[in-house]
C-alpha cells in the first residue's frame, strides 16, 4: 500500500495580511454604525427635550407678547416687561360752582409699567406661575397733575396652568390665578377741597390706599398651521373688588388672541412678528380711570436663539372713562424679555 499523504493548505503571508485588513475594516464599520445610532438616539432625545422646553408646534415656536401673554404651553421661563405709556388728547372737564360744565383743558397723562413672571413646569401637563407687576400715573403738566392726582397699583399674582390636550399641531390648555393689588393714589383736588368746607387739615383726604383682590380662569388655544405662523386665543371670566374703592365685586372677562409670525424658520433673518387684540372689563393698569379697555398690540422680536426672545412692542389702547360716555386713547411702548430654561 502506498502512504498517501494529505495536503495542508497554506496561508501565503500576504492572503494573511488581507483577511486581517477585511476583518478590521468590518469592526471600524459595526462601531461606526453603533456610534450613529447612538447619535440619532441622542438628537432625538435633544429634540424630544427641546419640544418639552419650547413653545412649539408644527415646527414653529409662538413669538410672546407683553399684552398677550396668557399661552397654553406648559413649559419653564422668566419673562420680564418694561415700558411706559401716555394718554392722547385727554381733556380734563372743568365745572363752575354749579355744576355747570365750563371748558374742557387738555392734560394728558403718563405710564410707567414694570412686570416680572417666572413660570415652572412641573411635568408635561402642569405649570404654576408667580408675577408681580408695577404701575405709576402721573400728569405731565399741572393741569392733569392737580386734577388726576399721582397714582400707583401694584400687586402679585399666582396662577396655575394644565395641559388638556394636545397633538402635533394645536394645544388646549386651561388656567386660573388669583390677584392681590394695592391701589395707592395722591388728590390734591379732593385735599384742597376738604380743607376749604371743614378748615381742617385732614391729611387722610390726601392719600388713599384701596386694596383689591381678582379671581379668574379660563381656556388657552394654540394652532400652527406650519413653521411660520400659528395662532394663539384665549378667554377668562372671573371676580374681582373695584379699584374705585366700593364694597360690591365686579365682574372680569378678558378676551384675545395673537398672530405669530417667525421669518426665521425660513429664511436667514431672525425676526419674528406678534399682531394682537385683546378686550378686558378690569384693566389694572388703570386704576381708577378706565373701564372697558380694547389694546391693539404689534411686536418685533429677535428670534436668532430658540430659547431666548427680546424684542419691542407698541400698543394703541382705546377705553371708557368712568362715569363719562366719553373714551380715552393711549399709546405706549415695552422691551420684553423672555428666557426658556
Amino acid at each position: 500500500m502506498k502512504n498517501v499523504v494529505r495536503s495542508v493548505p497554506k496561508i501565503k503571508g500576504k492572503s494573511l495580511f488581507s483577511w486581517f485588513i477585511v476583518v478590521g475594516f468590518l469592526c471600524l464599520l459595526s462601531i461606526n454604525l453603533v456610534a450613529e445610532t447612538s447619535s440619532s438616539d441622542q438628537e432625538d432625545e435633544k429634540l424630544i427635550k427641546q419640544k418639552r422646553k419650547l413653545p412649539l408646534l408644527n415646527g414653529h415656536i409662538f413669538i410672546s407678547s407683553t399684552n398677550l401673554y396668557q399661552t397654553p404651553f406648559v413649559t419653564t421661563f422668566f419673562r420680564n416687561s418694561t415700558g411706559f405709556g401716555r394718554t392722547l388728547s385727554y381733556e380734563i372737564p372743568i365745572y363752575g360752582p354749579g355744576g355747570e360744565l365750563l371748558t374742557n383743558v387738555k392734560a394728558n397723562l403718563t405710564y410707567m409699567m414694570l412686570e416680572f413672571t417666572y413660570q415652572q413646569a412641573v411635568n408635561d401637563w402642569l405649570a404654576f406661575w408667580v408675577a408681580g407687576s408695577g404701575v405709576g400715573r402721573v400728569g405731565v403738566n399741572a393741569e392733569s397733575t392737580l386734577s388726576q392726582g399721582v397714582s400707583a397699583l401694584g400687586g402679585f399674582e399666582l396662577g396655575g396652568l394644565v395641559r388638556i390636550w394636545q397633538n402635533d399641531k394645536a394645544i388646549l390648555s386651561a388656567a386660573a390665578s388669583y390677584r392681590d393689588n394695592r391701589f395707592i393714589g395722591v388728590d390734591i383736588i379732593g385735599f384742597a377741597q376738604s380743607i376749604i368746607d371743614s378748615g381742617i387739615i385732614d391729611t387722610s383726604k390726601l392719600l388713599t390706599i384701596i386694596p383689591s383682590d381678582r379671581w379668574k380662569g379660563g381656556l388657552r388655544f394654540a394652532y400652527a398651521f406650519n413653521d411660520l405662523v400659528g395662532f394663539l386665543l384665549y378667554t377668562d371670566l372671573g371676580g374681582g373688588d373695584s379699584l374705585e374703592g366700593k364694597e360690591d365685586r365686579e365682574t372680569v372677562f378678558d378676551i384675545g388672541g395673537l398672530v405669530s409670525l417667525d421669518l426665521n424658520a425660513r429664511t436667514k433673518l431672525p425676526i419674528g412678528f406678534v399682531f394682537g387684540y385683546h378686550r378686558t372689563t378690569y384693566p389694572e393698569a388703570s386704576g381708577d380711570l378706565i373701564e372697558n379697555m380694547g389694546v391693539t398690540s404689534f411686536r418685533i422680536a429677535y428670534t436668532g436663539r430658540r430659547e431666548f426672545s427680546i424684542g419691542l412692542e407698541t400698543n394703541y389702547s382705546k377705553a371708557l372713562i368712568v362715569n363719562s360716555d366719553k373714551t380715552l386713547n393711549f399709546g405706549s411702548i415695552f422691551i420684553n424679555l423672555q428666557y426658556y430654561f
